[in-house]
């Protein structure tokens, strides 16, 4: 029981990081980094003034306001309430705003279809806000799978790995996000965390110099991965 309480403690940690845009390593919650696929229409034609009011939408949600968000889709037609688009749109702020059970309703109605992946990834992240992560790594896994060029959902599923200290697989999935998005600077905080968390220090700041980290920065990621590492060690001890 007390090693589930750690785990727990570190999810809080995880968590506590990732609401702070100015502060590394970004988890896969990070608000800042959020790309909606609304672009992706679930039909041939999505109407301008829908599109307008999704688009709308979506700046709320990237500006932190999720509430303004649903407020918003309370405005849009009773028939296109139920297109995946607004679906998503829905869950993505529920989630936001920390009603998690409302959440994983919506993102449910989404696990097949057009938005199927996203739904997926919607699912991991609240089970990942939850501390689930087993679970979190399933619905990941499958939102990988269906969408595996989206450079976001590859770091979501390198963090859930990094939970459950599975490093190597943790890193291959930010080295993939990268790969996929140079510009992700998420999955490029997350890629060095992962190698300092394998003791692999000189490949750490390779990559920090590389991807011209500040050194506040590569500061940080050095503090977490020590604590990370020491807690994991403390849960270790604790279960044999």
């Amino acid at each position: 029981m007390r090693a589930q309480s750690r785990t727990l403690v570190v999810s809080a940690a995880a968590l506590l990081l990732a609401a702070c845009a100015s502060t590394p390593p970004a988890g896969p919650l990070d608000v800042a980094a959020w790309a909606p696929p609304v672009d992706r229409q679930c039909e041939k034609e999505l109407p301008l003034e829908l599109s307008m009011q999704f688009d709308l939408v979506e700046k709320m949600l990237q500006g932190g306001r999720p509430r303004a968000a649903l407020a918003h889709l309370q405005t849009v037609p009773a028939a296109a309430k139920a297109r995946p688009e607004a679906i998503y749109l829905s869950a993505e702020a529920y989630r936001r705003i920390g009603d998690h059970d409302f959440a994983a309703e919506r993102y449910s109605e989404l696990l097949r279809g057009c938005l199927a992946g996203y739904g997926h990834r919607g699912m991991g992240l609240v089970r990942a806000q939850q501390g689930r992560f087993d679970e979190a790594l399933r619905y990941l896994q499958q939102a990988a799978a269906l969408e595996p060029i989206d450079a976001d959902i590859r770091n979501d599923l390198g963090f859930a790995l990094l939970e459950l200290g599975q490093l190597e697989a943790a890193a291959a999935q930010f080295a993939t996000a990268v790969e996929l998005q140079v510009t992700n600077g998420r999955a490029q905080q997350n890629l060095v965390l992962s190698r300092l968390m394998q003791n692999r220090r000189a490949e750490a700041r390779s990559l920090a110099r590389r991807f011209e980290l500040p050194v506040e920065t590569l500061q940080a990621l050095e503090q977490e991965a020590e604590r990370r590492t020491a807690l994991r060690s403390e849960i270790q001890k604790e279960d044999s």
